[in-house]
């Protein structure tokens, strides 16, 4: 009930193109944003095949018309396993390479010089954990978090989100940024996350 109000119990909700189901997963919402991204895939490989493009236009326009449509709201969704969204991408790699589903992926990764759609999600994730943490207090988003984080720090919620950032910051080696709760800027901290993360995918 919200107020005098019964609301409607669904299984999910679709907002703003998300998908949100009663349980907070995001199973559902990742699915969708692989399928879109697969229409979009095919599409584009049709075209591309057809004016026989060198591999690195081929890549960038992956980049510019595909990996957006399946990365829409990864802020939020991103955290747990995202095994569904990289099968797209490795499935573009190997297709314009001319390989087998079953050649290795880190040779393909290697041919193309291009890093699993992983470094991109958890990217853009710290980008607006950071823009949340330095927001301006008024907005409702920046209130949510203070208070979520709040309720993390007494151990009254747990939240996989929450969990998932501070996770990331500390792969990292920026363990200080979570526990002071802050940074110079979103910028800085975004490309920082984001060639640490690189660095460490080359190692691996």
């Amino acid at each position: 009930n919200f107020g005098d109000e019964c609301l409607e119990q669904v299984e999910f909700l679709e907002y703003l193109n998300i998908l949100f189901t009663y349980n907070g997963r995001f199973e559902k919402c990742k699915k969708r944003r692989s399928e879109l991204g697969m229409n979009r895939l095919f599409a584009m490989l049709s075209k591309t095949r057809h004016l026989e493009l060198p591999l690195t236009v081929q890549v960038e326009l992956f980049n510019r018309m595909v990996l957006p449509c399946m990365l829409y709201g990864c802020e939020v969704w991103g955290y747990g396993a995202n095994d569904i969204i990289e099968k797209v991408h490795l499935r573009f790699c190997k297709s314009i390479l001319m390989c087998k589903m079953s050649t290795p992926s880190c040779m393909v990764y290697g041919e193309l010089g291009v890093f699993p759609t992983s470094v991109s999600i958890k990217t853009r994730m710290i980008g607006y954990w950071a823009k949340l943490v330095k927001g301006n207090e008024t907005k409702l988003a920046v209130q949510m978090y203070k208070c979520m984080y709040r309720l993390h720090t007494e151990g009254e919620f747990s939240s996989p989100w929450l969990l998932s950032i501070k996770a990331i910051l500390e792969d990292c080696g920026m363990v200080n940024i979570w526990e002071m709760q802050d940074f110079p800027n979103a910028t800085w901290l975004k490309k920082a996350t984001r060639l640490r993360l690189q660095d460490q995918f080359i190692q691996r």
